[in-house]
């Protein structure tokens, strides 16, 4: 006896997932940034160049809203990064993973990057963010000016007064209609469990707002308005 085996070729159609919008706002500070040169024990802090947040930044006319938050209207694209020389007989400063070093002293990277450049077409300052010391608390107030519904994170990141360890509170799940505003409040301080008493206590030190929505980045991580919130010993 025979047996024929006949093999049919089947065809299974596979829904491709939605691909997401392009992010064409991105929000956050505006800074001038150098990148550090070692060479033969000399050090020059070369390339100058514009970062949102910690994206690399190309546009016109940006002088005049450096250290400004702003609104940026563009698109994402890939910016050369010149060669720098380190050859490594420089001192290295003693820093966290979560540091950077900057000309202006180190900067704190919450996070990865939602792109690596920005071209700017528009660009305008934004009022958006108020956080200041209140008493025993923190007050932050955020104003959506971006004419869209906004679900938003808010982090308030602090610091150990008498050493490195850091820790954070965050609230969730906010949605801001366009034009109105949210307040929430944190603690100024706050003590860390388990830490050896003399880096225990914790001050509030920057606030950091993120959105998951799609086409907009938040990269806001903004100092606290008024004095230190670590006692004195």
């Amino acid at each position: 006896m025979r047996i024929l085996v006949v093999l049919v070729a089947s065809s299974i159609a596979h829904a491709t997932p939605p691909m997401n919008p392009p992010i064409t706002t991105l929000v956050g500070q505006l800074t001038l940034q150098h990148t550090r040169k070692c060479e033969k024990g000399v050090e020059e802090w070369v390339d100058p160049h514009y970062e949102i947040g910690f994206v690399r930044v190309v546009g016109e006319n940006l002088a005049p809203l450096e250290g400004k938050l702003v609104v940026a209207e563009g698109e994402v694209t890939e910016i050369p990064v010149p060669p720098v020389v380190r050859d490594g007989s420089c001192p290295v400063p003693q820093m966290r993973e979560d540091m950077v070093e900057s000309k202006g002293g180190m900067r704190r990277r919450r996070g990865r990057n939602p792109m690596n450049g920005f071209r700017i077409s528009k660009i305008r300052p934004f009022g958006g963010l108020s956080a200041r010391r209140d008493g025993d608390e923190v007050e932050v107030r955020f104003t959506n000016e971006l004419g869209r519904s906004l679900p938003i994170q808010i982090t308030l990141h602090y610091e150990g007064c008498y050493g490195k360890p850091n820790t954070a509170q965050r609230v969730d799940n906010l949605t801001v209609e366009a034009g109105k505003s949210a307040t929430v409040r944190f603690p100024v301080r706050v003590e860390q469990q388990g830490a050896t008493p003399d880096r225990a206590i914790h001050a509030a030190s920057t606030v950091q707002v993120s959105t998951p929505a799609a086409g907009i980045a938040l990269v806001i991580d903004q100092r606290i308005d008024g004095p230190s919130a670590c006692p004195k010993r």
